[in-house]
């Protein structure tokens, strides 16, 4: 008797084996035959322009970590490089599956296409395809009415089975999840947002040709303003922001230097390795101001640093220029006079710029414009659709409140919740720090 075709799960941004539903999926149906997996390096999706080497090597690293892992499951896992429906089809003639299984993936309008080109593909092919949720982000989601209880049904089924047993994360965790899906939901309802303001009443706030000089100096950390400066510097080096600190150089880029977000977010996208497309796009809008239903989230980028770092700790390390000098001018080295800029052998406008623009005219000049913009009936108008289409409902609580057992847990959960600014970067839905 012959033996059954082999099972294939592709993987994208789902390298691991713990709570894996493809994976599962694909054991099942294999009826014990074999399973291999493919990762494909996509030369469309390498030169996209949200992406970044970093990006690649962070998969590797994890691509390291995974075959051995997959190995002791029984599963072979295969990389190539090249476009992904003629790589599939190479795949299906050497091994002759006929069953596909992934995740459902809501990316960028590169990933998007190239997902329809591989369905069209197996449908062409006679190759079943199984697409299985790997989040609260539902496809094909008619209204966002009702989101909250299909989020919570999908948080509270179990998890696919993994070699060994794994612990279920606490309430607050779950609560960062909810809002990880619940933006990502808006990238899968509408693909737009990645391209275009989401109130289109916007149009044309930003849209004049961008200015290179002041794009370059926010990009490489040389704005004048010390913290968005260091921010920008840990970024390039690491990869890694807390989220107040990406909404800081978002903000101070989207509001003092009145830059679009589409170049600045592109340019996030690039250094962020934890890049997420529904998160990153929605909350680029969100914190540059075009969304119509979010408030203006401007933040001081002194006030924050002298609040976030008092003692000029984080300030000092990624800005060698400030090292010596003295705190009393550290988080405004622009107000040093001269002797005292000698002495710390910092001139500003040589060893480090001057600030790029004065914050508080700026800030004073975007609230007009947005208080203008907002007040016109068009905006008026369309921002109720975008809260049709996007905005949060209150179903989820209602459910909490009918179910005594969560009801107590939530409770219990309270008194010590982990710190938001360390969880989940670009999810944090409320941020009202000036």
């Amino acid at each position: 008797m012959s033996s059954p075709p082999p099972v294939c799960v592709w993987l994208k941004r789902d390298l691991r084996v713990a709570d894996h539903p493809a994976l599962a999926a694909a054991v099942e149906r294999a009826r014990g035959g074999a399973v291999f997996a493919v990762f494909l390096y996509e030369p469309e999706v390498l030169a996209q322009p949200e992406w970044d080497a970093s990006h690649t090597g962070f998969q590797a690293e994890c691509l390291s970590d995974l075959a051995p892992a997959l190995a002791r499951l029984g599963i072979r896992l295969v990389t190539r490089r090249g476009e992904a429906v003629a790589m599939l089809e190479a795949l299906r003639s050497e091994t002759g599956f006929r069953l596909l299984v992934a995740h459902e993936e809501t990316g960028t309008g590169v990933t998007y296409a190239r997902d329809r080109r591989v369905r069209r593909w197996a449908r062409e092919a006679g190759v079943e395809m199984l697409e299985l949720p790997q989040t609260g982000v539902v496809r094909r989601l008619a209204s966002r009415n009702g989101w909250n209880r299909l989020w919570e049904g999908r948080m509270e089924s179990p998890q696919a089975a993994v070699p060994r047993a794994t612990g279920r994360g606490g309430l607050a965790v779950i609560e960062r999840l909810h809002w990880h899906c619940h933006f990502m939901q808006k990238l899968e309802d509408e693909p737009a947002i990645e391209f275009h303001n989401m109130l289109r009443a916007v149009d044309g706030l930003r849209e004049e040709p961008v200015d290179a000089g002041r794009l370059a100096a926010w990009q490489t950390g040389q704005t004048g303003y010390p913290l968005v400066d260091a921010c920008m510097r840990s970024l390039l080096a690491t990869g890694w922001l807390t989220f107040r600190m990406r909404a800081l150089l978002v903000s101070f880029a989207s509001y003092s230097l009145w830059l679009h977000w589409r170049p600045t977010g592109l340019h996030l996208a690039q250094q962020f390795l934890d890049f997420e497309p529904g998160i990153h796009w929605s909350q680029m809008q969100m914190q540059s101001g075009t969304t119509g239903i979010n408030t203006l989230r401007i933040y001081n980028p002194t006030k924050q640093a002298m609040e976030q770092d008092p003692h000029g700790v984080f300030l000092r390390r990624w800005l060698p220029e400030l090292v010596a000098v003295p705190k009393a001018y550290l988080h405004q080295p622009w107000t040093m006079p001269a002797d005292v800029q000698a002495r710390a052998g910092c001139r500003i406008g040589s060893d480090y710029p001057a600030p790029i623009v004065d914050h508080a005219v700026a800030l004073r000049e975007a609230k007009a414009r947005f208080a203008t913009l907002r007040r016109s009936p068009a905006a008026v108008a369309e921002a109720r659709d975008v809260a049709l289409r996007h905005g949060s409902r209150r179903d989820r609580r209602g459910a909490m409140q009918q179910d005594p057992v969560r009801r107590q847990l939530r409770k219990r959960a309270r008194p010590a919740p982990p710190d938001p600014q360390r969880l989940l970067p670009f999810a944090e839905p409320d941020s009202r720090e000036p």
